[in-house]
């Protein structure tokens, strides 16, 4: 099972906070189910299967959250269904996005 890098943490946090009790929000990311991270060139995404997240279809867009990577800018949205939530890191310029990003220094903050 992949680990939940701390940037990825942080956009998550950035993301659901407000929407997702902060208990739910420390469980998904500190004690999850499952892990996986599917890299498919320019974008990333990051599936975490918990037993405490809505079943329903959400999209969590707002703040917008964003990040950078080798003078990359990223940015991070989530959607959630059937208790996976999913994390998609993706490259503002379309450009390929190493595996390699993950193990990276990624400063995220929300604008």
């Amino acid at each position: 099972m992949a680990l939940i890098e701390d940037f990825e943490k942080k956009a998550i946090t950035l993301l659901c906070s407000g929407i997702l009790p902060n208990s739910v929000l420390h469980s998904v990311i500190n004690f999850p189910e499952s892990v996986e991270v599917k890299f498919t060139g320019a974008e990333y995404m990051l599936f975490i299967k918990h037993f405490e997240l809505p079943t329903d279809q959400l999209k969590f867009e707002q703040p917008s959250v964003a990040g950078e990577y080798q003078g990359h800018q990223l940015t991070f949205n989530i959607f959630i269904d059937a208790q996976i939530l999913c994390l998609e890191c993706s490259n503002y310029l379309g450009l390929c996005i190493s595996e390699e990003i993950r193990k990276g220094s990624i400063w995220v903050h929300a604008t």
